[in-house]
């Protein structure tokens, strides 16, 4: 391609040339005039035929032009037309098989791979958009099929990426999502930064519509860098918009308006007109929320007549359901639902789930303000029902509380109290999240403060006394918050389960259920409060010796009592680490985000962290898995499966002992790991008793170590949430294995 493109600008030059030595100027002007019109004939074949994930439309004029351009154009020429003429009637099913069928009909006869490959990718996009979604995917399939035997990264990358389209349009987001990630690595593995903008620009859209805000957010983010380095200006404003509409999602206007307005202002510079109705709509939806009704009203208008003019029905929805939500919000309901009934129709000639649902459960609140509980429960049962399909977690909790207000106003309680407890159950799990990064800011925080306390020592000796005091200090606090935070967590869900059981004292199951359940968090939490106990009293002792003789102790005893009293808090971090964990898998407030993660390169990260434990026992650690070795998972849980597990095995190995870690590919495309030791193996009956919380099994290991057995029941829950297996191998005296196994990519 190169090399045609190389003789073509040699050519160029030389008819340049030979033009300007002509004197009739009007001749000049005319054969100039020709020229350009040649060369951007034909670079547009020769660009355009190669492989992109973006395309422009053609007009008609471009299309007859490349129809024209087939009657003496050799074979390899006219297989790059035949393929640009499919891209080009995607919309025109018969005339794109068309093209497709003489197109790929001449690359079989050529032996072209590529562009039956190229073709068949043309093929799936037309199905695709005629709403054949399925057969899309058939024929994005065999593309890839024939990429991956050409080894071909980018037409593998592209090809995963069109699945996922495909997968998005059928509805299927969960799908839509393991596909861009699988196209996302790929394309990172050659750098390609349009394929990259592209692609998490796609796991933006999916993340949004999921819910997953600072997820969609951050790729969001990612693609607009990436646009903005490439200068690629048609496409900036649509990352702005959709990064405004995260932060609407998030209730942050002020920055939401920002990129709007920054999008308008692109829109205009490039006469965007669709997209400048979108932006009004969505400023228009701001100023609503924000309960400004005068620029609402106003931008809402300004949104309807731009959609009625560019007959863009998206917008046009959108704009009567703003007009909707801003009538309700000022109490005029007849208007309110005139807007909101114009919207769902729209919607629903769109077939779009996520706007029909949000204008049936605005027609729910206008019915309920209206005491019209009824037809509120109509709706809210409707909307509920799209939500869950596709996953609308903020809609279905929405959902939950209205229908738990209009069963309460019928007299009846009990399914008025069961959509409350569905209602408290999702807000958990969303109100987890925010908990979840408060923890980790902490962790850093105390990380930080740790090293930063670390080299104040290094630095003056003379100081020694108060670093000691203020390291105790923080530690100590720091532990205390932990405590409590576990504690008051525990008391309110303990609260809460009591309120619950006097509510459902009628439905008896329910209750013991309930009642079984507490027991069982009763004695998991006292075996916890028992082993909790006896490292504080160590802390304590520790830090009361040091507060009392600190003057007459010497800087080598300090020092030793310091090594000590850090061994005692390592250990206790890391069972409260442990408790969380366990805590917010217990809620179900742990979001998991799955990636393609190298196995070999992960277990070497968790193994250093290991390496000044394995060296006090000399403990030969050795792994064994292939660099081409990648399964979907979380990558914090899996770092924590094998944290767990390597612990556990050199807890329980002899000094001079050894850990074997290796990994196998198994039927099925999954990849089996095992962390085998040659330690003490553990008996029949104790194997049972590994992975219960009833129990909460565990021995001292060979140097007498410590532990409560709650990583193991943590690492199981983990595995178990990444779509794994893990089972044991071990005899008493002979050693154990830990065999767990993965989904591959």
């Amino acid at each position: 391609m190169n090399k045609k493109l190389k003789t073509n600008n040699f050519l160029s030059k030389k008819c340049y040339n030979a033009i300007l030595n002509i004197k009739n100027f009007a001749m000049k002007k005319y054969l100039l005039l020709l020229l350009i019109l040649f060369i951007t004939l034909y670079n547009s074949i020769l660009c355009e035929s190669s492989l992109k994930l973006e395309k422009r439309v053609y007009t008609k004029s471009e299309l007859d032009s490349l129809v024209a351009l087939l009657k003496g154009a050799n074979d390899n020429k006219k297989i790059d037309i035949l393929i640009e003429l499919t891209y080009g009637n995607l919309l025109n099913k018969s005339v794109a098989l068309k093209y497709f069928k003489e197109g790929y009909d001449l690359a079989t006869k050529n032996s072209d791979e590529q562009k039956k490959a190229q073709l068949l990718l043309e093929k799936g996009k037309t199905f695709d958009k005629n709403k054949e979604h399925s057969k899309g995917i058939e024929q994005f399939i065999a593309a890839l099929k024939i990429f991956k035997k050409l080894e071909d990264k980018k037409g593998i990358g592209t090809s995963y990426n069109f699945i996922g389209q495909a997968y998005y349009n059928k509805n299927d987001q969960v799908k839509a999502v393991e596909y861009y990630l699988y196209s996302l690595d790929i394309l990172r593995s050659i750098d390609d930064k349009e394929g990259i903008a592209i692609c998490a620009n796609d796991l933006g859209i999916v993340n949004y519509f999921l819910g997953n805000y600072d997820v969609s957010l951050k790729y969001y983010i990612e693609a607009l860098s990436i646009k903005e380095k490439l200068n690629k200006i048609n496409s900036l404003a649509i990352s702005y918009n959709n990064i405004s509409l995260v932060y609407f999602a998030l209730k942050n206007y002020d920055e939401s308006l920002k990129f709007l307005f920054k999008a308008s202002e692109l829109n205009s510079n490039i006469k965007d007109f669709d997209g400048i109705s979108a932006i009004l709509s969505n400023i228009a939806n701001i100023y609503v929320e924000k309960g400004n009704t005068q620029l609402a009203y106003e931008f809402s208008l300004k949104a309807i007549q731009e959609s009625r003019t560019r007959n863009n029905n998206v917008i046009l929805a959108n704009s009567y359901y703003n007009l909707g939500k801003l009538f309700l919000y000022n109490d005029e309901y007849i208007t309110s639902k005139k807007y909101l009934k114009l919207a769902l129709a729209i919607y629903d000639s769109l077939n779009s789930p996520q706007g029909i649902s949000q204008a049936l459960n605005r027609l729910a609140k206008v019915s309920m303000l209206e005491n019209n509980y009824k037809d509120a429960v109509v709706f809210l049962e409707q909307s509920l029902a799209i939500a869950k399909k596709h996953h609308f977690r903020e809609r279905i909790k929405e959902c939950f509380i209205d229908l738990s207000t209009c069963f309460k106003q019928f007299g009846d309680y009990k399914q008025s109290l069961d959509y409350l407890n569905e209602y408290i159950s999702i807000s958990d799990s969303l109100m987890n999240n925010d908990k979840n990064r408060q923890l980790l800011a902490l962790q850093i925080a105390y990380e930080t403060e740790k090293k930063s306390k670390e080299i104040e020592l290094l630095k003056s000796e003379q100081e020694n006394d108060k670093t000691v005091r203020i390291a105790l200090i923080i530690i100590i606090i720091f532990i205390i918050f932990f405590v409590f935070v576990l504690f008051y967590s525990y008391t309110r869900k303990k609260i809460a389960n009591k309120v619950l059981s006097e509510k459902n004292e009628k439905i008896n199951l329910q209750k013991e259920e309930l009642q079984e359940a507490n027991l069982t968090k009763d004695k998991f939490f006292s075996i916890i409060a028992h082993d909790l106990k006896s490292p504080f009293q160590g802390i304590l002792g520790f830090s009361n010796y040091l507060i009392d003789n600190l003057d007459t102790l010497s800087k080598v005893d300090i020092k030793s009592y310091i090594k000590l009293l850090n061994e005692q808090v390592q250990g206790l971090y890391g069972l409260i680490e442990n408790l969380l964990d366990w805590s917010r898998v217990q809620n179900k407030g742990m979001k998991i985000n799955f990636e393609n993660i190298k196995i070999a390169t992960l277990v070497n990260d968790v193994v250093k962290v290991f390496d000044n434990q394995a060296r006090k026992k000399n403990i030969k650690i050795t792994i064994n898995a292939s660099e081409e070795y990648f399964v979907l998972a979380d990558k914090n849980m899996l770092f924590s499966i094998f944290q767990n597990l390597i612990s556990n095995s050199l807890k329980f190995t002899h000094i001079d002992g050894y850990i074997n870690i290796y990994a196998k590919s198994t039927i099925g495309n999954k990849i089996e790991v095992t962390i085998e030791d040659d330690g003490v193996g553990i008996s029949d009956e104790n194997k049972e008793k590994l992975f219960k919380n009833e129990t909460l099994f565990s021995n001292r290991g060979t140097a007498d170590e410590k532990g409560t057995g709650l990583g193991l029941i943590i690492t199981k829950e983990f595995v178990e949430k990444n779509n794994g297996t893990i089972r044991i191998e071990s005899e008493e005296n002979k050693g154990t294995k830990f065999i767990i196994c993965f989904p591959s990519i």
